[in-house]
């Protein structure tokens, strides 16, 4: 079975999105079955220069750039116009694939397609949205009838497409929880970049991009409440391609509140300094209202820490080990679950949870391939 794979990186505005399908492709490479070989076409084809094996070929697809030519542009405006994307359909049938995947269904594709949606937010947040947004995804998915299959990362995620969409009953959801891709032995040492960034004594760790709905404020207002011995490391695009209007609040309010030592905000940090960080911390923090499968809470469990999380479906189904939960719309919940944290913070306990990670981390990444693989396997043979 050929899988191919089209992957565009556009810019920093969505990290996660890099990250996820650096992990598919690591996740796939280290599983041995002889007849799977799956085509990485990407306008980054260094990215994945550590993922060549027998089973993964990367391809360039300089088609894929958002600043490419003008043919390469006007291939883009005909695919989203008509649904048909000639330059994508011509490598398919070069390479004999029997499934594309993470596309969009089109109309006459060479073999089936397989869609990706991340989450549904925009049905529970649509003011998050423009409306071209909303519209563009609802069309994606409304799309996945021509296949008959849609693959979501959650089972959260499944109830939502049925709840959303009732009138695509006949799809068939796919649900394949994803495993982060992390490199520890690219991890440098955890006093070192303490040090390097100037961080002293206990502190909780935010690793969030500034999105709306991401909820940074809710971590603000927890932290005007806790004593001044309590500070949070925040790390991710201080941006939001959607508008920056509260994130420029965000910072007035921590500037207000004279927070600004204790409301840490580091930008785009390299991938290891930021998982040394999570590490060192007391507790790794994700305040969201909406997640389609947390990266965050992912990378936390592979490293055994202890989370505070939003109390929302897809942060339940997660399952954290000793995971605390909090209303994400109550400053003063979060304040109370920080507090215990810190006050049950144990080091030997972090490192029995520590040592009984890496075990779930590889069990995790084996089974992110084999339902990957599953799933395409029903796709390429029972196409409707």
């Amino acid at each position: 079975m050929k899988i191919l794979l089209p992957v565009r990186f556009q810019s920093s505005n969505w990290l996660g999105g890099a990250n996820y399908f650096l992990s598919l492709v690591s996740a796939i490479g280290k599983r041995a079955a002889d007849d799977v070989r799956v085509f990485v076409a990407t306008n980054r084809p260094e990215a994945f220069n550590d993922m060549r094996n027998a089973g993964v070929t990367i391809v360039e697809a300089p088609w894929l750039d958002p600043d490419a030519q003008w043919d390469y542009k006007a291939n883009a405006v005909l695919a989203a116009l008509t649904s048909v994307d000639i330059r994508l359909y011509s490598l398919a049938r070069q390479l004999g694939a029997s499934v594309i995947s993470h596309v969009v269904p089109g109309r006459l594709s060479p073999c089936p397609a397989l869609f990706w949606m991340p989450d549904f937010q925009h049905c529970h947040y649509p003011e998050f949205f423009s409306e071209r947004e909303r519209w563009s995804r609802d069309r994606n998915i409304t799309a996945s009838k021509r296949s008959g299959h849609l693959l979501v990362s959650s089972q959260s995620a499944a109830r939502d497409f049925r709840r959303f969409f009732p009138h695509l009953s006949a799809v068939d959801v796919h649900v394949v929880p994803f495993s982060p891709l992390l490199d520890p032995g690219n991890q440098p040492a955890t006093r070192e970049v303490l040090e390097a960034l100037g961080i002293q004594g206990k502190f909780f760790f935010l690793p969030n991009q500034f999105w709306r709905h991401k909820n940074h404020s809710v971590v603000v207002e927890a932290l005007r409440q806790l004593p001044e011995s309590f500070q949070v490391i925040s790390s991710g695009a201080i941006s939001d391609y959607r508008g920056d209007g509260h994130i420029h609040e965000l910072l007035k309010r921590i500037t207000s509140y004279d927070l600004t030592d204790r409301f840490r905000l580091l930008g785009v940090l390299p991938r290891n300094q930021m998982m040394a960080l999570m590490t060192a911390s007391v507790a790794v923090i994700n305040p969201s209202l909406f997640e389609g499968w947390s990266s965050t809470v992912e990378e936390g469990k592979a490293q055994g820490k202890r989370l505070i999380l939003s109390d929302i479906d897809v942060h339940r189904e997660q399952a954290a080990v000793g995971a605390i939960y909090f209303d994400p719309k109550d400053p003063a919940d979060l304040a109370a679950a920080m507090a215990r944290a810190l006050a049950e913070f144990d080091p030997a306990t972090e490192q029995e949870r520590a040592a009984l990670a890496p075990a779930r981390y590889a069990g995790a990444v084996k089974v992110f391939a084999e339902r990957y693989i599953d799933a395409v396997r029903i796709v390429a043979r029972h196409t409707k």
